[in-house]
């Protein structure tokens, strides 16, 4: 399947501290006179020390009433937690009845999960009380709400060409369940997943979590990497600078502001460090690749006090300037998106040709062959995670025999597709894993690394070579292009080919079930050499092009020839499923190389 651009509707992840004002730059684009009961929508602000319990989407449309959309549950918890299930949800008041027998248990649960999202769509009282329940969000991974948007906020979505704009006050990431340590973030449970663009908050009085930056540090990184992100930060500097304006003139003036050194300066400060504590920007403040620096942009809101005090007056002056700047910030987000929609289909359009996507994937497979295979290997051989660049995790059972021949003869995965359940410690799927991270970190490496335009590799080189004309000697022309191919590329391996439900000890990986389509191809090609070289093929034949990597890197005697060939198919497998996520005009190119014995 190819690349589908976003088009009406756009899904936006607000993500950001404990008390940086999430749920109330939410809100304050809901019109209030439509949404119903006001003191429903006082709730939805009111949790417990600015933390939301459940991921909650608000589809931000033209509607007359708010409404329950969607609700999705954690489905892996439900089927391996019976008895808490039960627990959680006979405190949101639903029935289950008791039972001995696991199969009618699990029917049982599954009928009263049926009739808590029946009651959760039908009345919106009920939905926000749970929403802020302890617990809820074992059980539920977001609600979906449909609320309407305020005039402006509607005349702002026309102009750039929305008719939804889902935000998504996201929980699990960067609060205070972080803290906790109880499991590593991932796109799913974070509401991160699928997402085209990312606000990240942050206020006077956040707390800023302690984090891991081996663990969290490439998470968070790719996601400014992917797409546009935005960082907001409430400001009573900026407040100071504004309370002065007229209305005519606050508009112009917050702009100015933005375009001024002084006020920027003297904000960020804190943001920064845990920025660059991430990896995202270096000690001077700038981004640490093309990528982020082309998706990060900086924003302030005012800091207003009103918006603290338990009885908001939505009529005060103090909130109409709140409400202007937050505006402006809307309107940079969507103007932002609709570029980058633009950009999308711009490189969609690149990826048409058939000819050109070979050639392509082909320049990508010797970039991985020539800079990133022969390391892999080292890095399996070492197992050495202070050394191993690509190969994660590295684990006290790694042994590079050991996790090839897994690859060969286990199962890949769970009976239920899990892929990071341990015995006695150790990952019963480590193989799988190590060899998903493995692929996501040296294919991400390559997306974010090949632009070096002054002198052009093959793989820069090939879009140089499409651009017509004069432009193609405009340098300016062809950073450009070359970047938003790699936009592209980076929106296809986060949205498409990465996977959603974990992360392995605290690392993307390739999606579980693209990796076993290409490990099991992989087996299939070696089970057609039996006929010709006998049922001991998987463990005998081995590429000829291998040997030449291996003895030119002098690892040769040191490796098994034949596992090493089927890992590099595999890896070569899990290109040409990439390449199938970027273009409906991909094709197979199979493996030409000869075997030998």
């Amino acid at each position: 399947m190819s690349l589908q651009v976003f088009n009406k509707e756009v899904d936006v992840a607000v993500i950001g501290l404990t008390n940086s004002g999430k749920s109330t730059f939410i809100t304050s684009m809901i019109d209030r006179s439509k949404f119903g009961d006001t003191e429903l929508l006082k709730k939805l602000c009111d949790n417990d020390g600015g933390l939301t319990k459940v991921t909650t989407f608000y589809a931000l449309n033209e509607c007359d009433s708010a409404s329950v959309e969607k609700v999705d549950f954690h489905d892996d918890f439900v089927e391996e937690n019976a008895k808490k299930t039960n627990e959680i949800l006979r405190k949101l008041k639903i029935d289950v009845q008791d039972t001995a027998n696991k199969e009618d248990e699990a029917i049982q649960i599954r009928t009263a999960l049926d009739e808590f999202r029946k009651k959760l769509e039908s009345d919106l009282a009920y939905t926000i009380q749970t929403i802020n329940k302890k617990d809820a969000d074992k059980i539920i991974r977001y609600i979906k709400i449909k609320v309407p948007a305020t005039q402006w906020a509607l005349e702002l979505m026309s102009k750039y060409g929305f008719d939804t704009v889902v935000l998504r006050d996201t929980r699990g990431f960067l609060d205070d369940s972080m803290s906790s340590g109880k499991k590593s973030p991932n796109l799913a449970d974070t509401g991160l997943d699928g997402i085209q663009a990312c606000v990240f908050m942050n206020g006077r009085d956040s707390v800023f979590p302690n984090l891991a930056r081996d663990m969290y540090g490439d998470f968070v990184k790719s996601i400014f990497e992917s797409v546009p992100t935005f960082i907001i930060e409430q400001s009573g500097y900026l407040t100071r600078e504004l309370e002065e304006c007229g209305d005519d003139s606050l508009v112009k003036a917050y702009n100015d502001s933005m375009e001024n050194p002084k006020i920027v300066k003297r904000n960020f400060t804190e943001i920064r460090k845990l920025l660059e504590h991430l990896g995202i920007v270096d000690k001077d403040g700038e981004a640490t690749n093309q990528l982020i620096q082309a998706n990060k942009r900086q924003l302030l809101l005012p800091e207003i006090v009103e918006l603290k005090n338990k009885e908001k007056n939505y009529d005060s002056e103090e909130y109409k300037l709140y409400a202007v700047c937050q505006m402006e910030v809307l309107k940079r987000l969507l103007e932002s998106l609709a570029d980058f929609r633009e950009l999308l289909k711009r490189i969609v359009g690149f990826f048409d040709d058939a000819d050109r996507v070979a050639d392509f994937q082909s320049k990508v497979l010797e970039t991985f062959e020539n800079l990133h295979f022969s390391d892999i290997v080292t890095d399996y051989l070492n197992g050495d995670r202070t050394n191993s660049v690509y190969v994660r995790p590295i684990t006290n059972d790694f042994h590079m025999t050991s996790r090839l021949d897994d690859l060969i003869k286990k199962s890949l995965l769970g009976p239920r597709g899990g892929i990071t359940a341990k015995t006695n410690g150790y990952y019963d799927y480590g193989h799988t894993g190590t060899f998903a991270v493995t692929a996501w970190k040296a294919f991400n490496e390559i997306i974010v690394d090949f632009d070096l335009v002054d002198k052009y590799t093959d793989l820069a080189e090939l879009i140089v070579n499409s651009i017509e004309g004069k432009e193609r000697k405009n340098k300016n022309v062809v950073n450009t292009y070359i970047l938003e191919v790699k936009q592209c590329l980076k929106y296809v391996l986060q949205n498409s080919c990465t996977d959603t439900r974990a992360t392995f000890s605290g690392y993307y990986f390739i999606s579980r079930y693209k990796v076993v389509d290409s490990i099991t191809k992989m087996k299939e090609q070696w089970k057609s050499y039996e006929p010709k070289y006998g049922v001991n093929a998987i463990d005998d034949v081995f590429l000829k092009k291998i040997e030449e990597i291996m003895t030119e890197e002098h690892l040769v005697n040191d490796v098994n020839l034949a596992r090493v060939s089927q890992l590099y198919v595999a890896f070569r497998n899990v290109i040409e499923v990439f390449f199938s996520c970027v273009s409906n005009s991909h094709n197979y190119l199979g493996i030409s190389n000869e075997v030998s014995v």
